[in-house]
């Protein structure tokens, strides 16, 4: 029998979740005997991540958004999907789902998987009737939390038949306290502490304000606290104006893009993660692989992966007191935190592996392909 094709269709190959879950994919499925295409409309590409899809043998095109808004775009992309010749076509991310089903079904024969990957509250009115009108072109839809059903069925025209969920996977690796302990020394120079540790990209979504607030306010029974935030995105000169208002200083420091996070979560007393919305967040994830303690608003797929008082601790979203009164209360009770740490990282070891998550996708695209 010959080898599965399959066509990925991703919004931009820029760093962030969706894009380490695409590296994953796509290496534990070329391990498995797939052969694949992976086609980004958008014109922002991480040397890593580009790099980490083609190490395992996968071409990688880009269209470009001068070309998508001339209407070459779409074409090109047509294009190379005909002459890729998939059985089945992925596609990931808003516009990536819009495009990519009206593409996959016009020029292949190929079966159409889309994927949600968060409760998309912040979407405008003509994305969800974009939404509405082609999301039936998809034969199934796969959400990486569950918690995300219900209004993707409610805005975003998903019938229930087309619903698959497939957790997110996370490589456990065994921790190295000494590189982490030498990380710690180079970002705090002098000892100081405690490190507290976000990742995620600078967007509205994340809710940087209220995590900066929370510090502000942990800073105040732990006045040497620091937090450190690992990633890129627009609102940058925003939350350092903010932090200055704030009077946080040098408390709080933006690493921007890091190719270490392992390390730095490793390094971190607590890992704080304040999102006003999620699909199955891969941070927290990572986070809790690492070994590091969690607190993490009670959205969506954060809440579905920690459980309170076992492997982390939740608080509402947008609570700023809440959140300072769980990250202090880690900061105070040393053991605690590293006992959610030690349960959190065998949870992500025993049940969210990336081989079973690259399994469970092997598995639904034979199935859609009549294979």
């Amino acid at each position: 029998m010959s080898a599965l094709r399959v066509a990925h269709v991703v919004d931009s190959l820029g760093r962030g979740g969706t894009q380490t879950f695409l590296v994953h994919l796509t290496r534990g499925l070329a391990g498995r005997g797939f052969v694949q295409l992976v086609v980004a409309l958008g014109d922002e590409v991480d040397g890593a991540v580009r790099a980490g899809i083609e190490a395992s043998g996968v071409e990688v095109r880009v269209i470009g958004k001068a070309a998508l808004a001339s209407g070459w775009g779409l074409a090109r992309l047509a294009l190379a999907l005909r002459g890729f010749s998939p059985q089945v076509v992925q596609t990931l991310l808003p516009h990536a789902d819009i495009l990519g089903r009206v593409a996959a079904r016009a020029c292949t024969p190929a079966r159409v998987v889309s994927s949600i990957r968060a409760r998309n509250v912040d979407k405008r009115r003509w994305q969800f009737l974009l939404d509405r009108l082609t999301a039936g072109l998809a034969d199934r839809v796969v959400f990486n939390s569950a918690a995300v059903v219900p209004f993707a069925l409610a805005r975003e025209g998903v019938r229930p038949g087309q619903v698959v969920v497939i957790p997110n996977g996370v490589a456990v690796a065994d921790a190295d306290p000494t590189a982490a302990a030498a990380l710690r020394r180079s970002l705090l120079p002098g000892g100081g502490g405690p490190l507290l540790v976000a990742v995620g990209r600078l967007w509205p979504q994340k809710d940087y304000p209220t995590l900066l607030e929370a510090l502000a306010l942990v800073r105040r029974r732990r006045p040497g606290t620091v937090l450190l935030v690992a990633g890129t995105g627009p609102l940058l000169a925003a939350l350092r104006a903010r932090a200055g208002e704030l009077g946080l200083g040098a408390a709080v420091r933006f690493l921007g893009r890091r190719d270490d996070v392992g390390a730095l979560l490793a390094a971190a007393d607590v890992f704080v993660h304040a999102a006003r919305f999620e699909g199955q967040p891969n941070a927290v994830m990572e986070a809790m692989a690492a070994g590091a303690p969690v607190v993490a608003t009670a959205v969506d797929g954060a809440a579905e992966l920690v459980e309170p008082g076992r492997d982390g601790l939740l608080v509402p979203a947008g609570d700023p007191a809440a959140l300072a009164g769980a990250v202090a209360g880690l900061l105070d009770d040393p053991s605690r935190a590293r006992a959610l740490g030690r349960a959190a990282r065998e949870k992500m070891r025993a049940r969210y592996s990336l081989e079973a998550m690259t399994g469970a996708y092997a598995e639904l695209y034979r199935a859609v392909a009549g294979r």
